[in-house]
């Protein structure tokens, strides 16, 4: 295997890598572009080896595969430089009766792949004769029909004999009506491995092909979209937003148990239109206070001195040389696209015992909308929070909660998601009226967490 580069948008931190299906190349990706991120391929399936050295400048890297790129990600060793990994109709068994493509059948295409041949797979793969014709109808000659069939006996090999690197999987998406894997196996396999890992999965209305460019674009936060619509509900925010009341009221409990002092330097994440700002406030009197958000909405806090700064906190807090009492934050990380990246460069922003502070949501949380929506957003879990934090501080102290709000009709639900900026959490969603009336109740998966800075040794 090789790492190709299709685009290098200056980033010298931020990642797209594509695991591309058997028998397609950059070809299908040649045109892609995401702002902020560098965009590379890997190519040549007939080594199962991969040289790693061109990922090590990135501190985030999103891995995501397709169909025997999933089986090819999983036998390659990243060192623990993947940050999330998606997959789409695959498997880390691609050729196995339950987990995979019957190997009966896998072993008859190896066997009997010819140019021809390899059409009419390309042909099922496509499911239309539309996307077929515009993407998959190009002629193989003898000798790369010989090359694509050496890739599939190696595949066969490399199932029995290499062993499987963990990756961190967040999210696949299956394909209902697949045509190269069955559906009940793709299904079986995931379901299993959700079992032991935080594993989202979603179904697809379509065929064993499903445009990479629109699962990448479903899965990656669009920062700019997210500063429109929480800007768009600034005047309606603070009477619609219970759950983030509940959170900003239960997280400062937590910081007062921790020790936090009056007269502390204080940094809060995710300011908004200050729900939790107004409370660290009224029970710290920071002396001094800095707000960081993505939009250009600012707290209205009388006689209150503080700094603001319209920025991607991510990239914020991995550039600044201040330092902090206390790094605060409320209803803000999940969108966070590597969230073990700033929980450590919090860590390096605090003074000596300084806190850490913040609330977010849990898997699970929104569960009434996941069937409506193209991907529900991926929610860090309780474990993954909790290890992510033991890395870099001490006494740390949790707190958990679910709780319902429910709604007199449709229209109200929905108004109540536009008017706290929370359809955010589903690109491109247009959740109609009439799919929504069966739902009288959102139920949140909160969680509060605070951990005091590890002593330096």
């Amino acid at each position: 295997m090789k790492i190709s580069f299709l685009e290098k948008n200056g980033s010298d931190d931020k990642l797209i890598l594509v695991f591309p299906g058997w028998s397609c190349g950059r070809e299908l990706y040649d045109d892609f572009h995401f702002d902020g991120w560098d965009i590379a391929i890997v190519e040549n399936y007939e080594d199962a080896g991969l040289d790693i050295s061109p990922l090590a400048q990135y501190s985030t890297i999103y891995l995501f595969a397709w169909s025997l790129g999933v089986f090819m990600a999983s036998i390659a060793d990243f060192k623990g430089l993947i940050t999330s990994a998606f997959a789409l109709n695959g498997t880390e068994m691609p050729a196995n009766d339950e987990h995979g493509i019957s190997v009966s059948i896998f072993k008859k295409t190896a066997d009997s792949l010819t140019p021809a041949s390899l059409l009419k797979f390309r042909r099922r793969m496509a499911g239309s004769a539309n996307v077929f014709n515009e993407l998959f109808k190009q002629a193989h000659n003898d000798d790369e029909t010989g090359l694509l069939k050496r890739q599939l006996f190696s595949i066969l090999e490399w199932q029995e004999e290499k062993p499987r690197f963990a990756l961190p999987w967040r999210k696949v998406f299956l394909s209902e009506n697949d045509a190269i894997f069955p559906f009940e196996n793709l299904r079986r396999f995931w379901e299993e491995k959700r079992g032991e890992n935080n594993i989202d999965i979603v179904n697809l209305e379509g065929a064993h092909f499903f445009p990479m460019e629109e699962i990448i674009r479903i899965s990656i936060p669009d920062t700019k979209k997210l500063s429109e619509r929480f800007t768009g509900a600034k005047s309606s925010y603070d009477s619609q937003a219970i759950a983030q009341k509940k959170l900003a009221l239960c997280l400062c409990e937590l910081l007062k148990e921790s020790g936090l002092k009056k007269g502390c330097d204080l940094l809060e994440v995710g300011s908004g239109t200050g729900l939790l700002t107004k409370e660290l406030v009224k029970e710290f009197s920071p002396n001094i206070l800095d707000l960081v958000d993505i939009s250009d909405v600012k707290p209205e806090i009388a006689d209150v001195p503080f700094s603001f700064y319209q920025a991607d906190a991510e990239e914020w807090i991995a550039t600044t040389t201040k330092s902090y009492d206390a790094v605060v934050s409320s209803a803000t990380i999940q969108w966070f696209i590597n969230l073990p990246l700033f929980i450590k460069n919090v860590a390096g922003r605090l003074n000596n015992e300084g806190i850490f502070g913040f609330s977010t949501f849990l898997p699970g949380n929104l569960e009434e909308l996941d069937p409506l929506r193209p991907t529900p957003l991926h929610y860090h879990s309780q474990s993954e929070i909790t290890e992510w934090m033991m890395q870099y501080f001490d006494n740390i102290a949790i707190s958990t909660s679910v709780f319902k709000l429910n709604f007199k009709s449709p229209g109200e639900l929905l108004r109540h998601l536009k008017e706290t900026g929370v359809a955010g959490s589903a690109p491109k969603a247009k959740i109609a009226l009439s799919k929504i009336r069966e739902i009288s109740t959102l139920t949140f998966h909160c969680i509060c967490v605070t951990g005091v800075k590890k002593k330096s040794k």
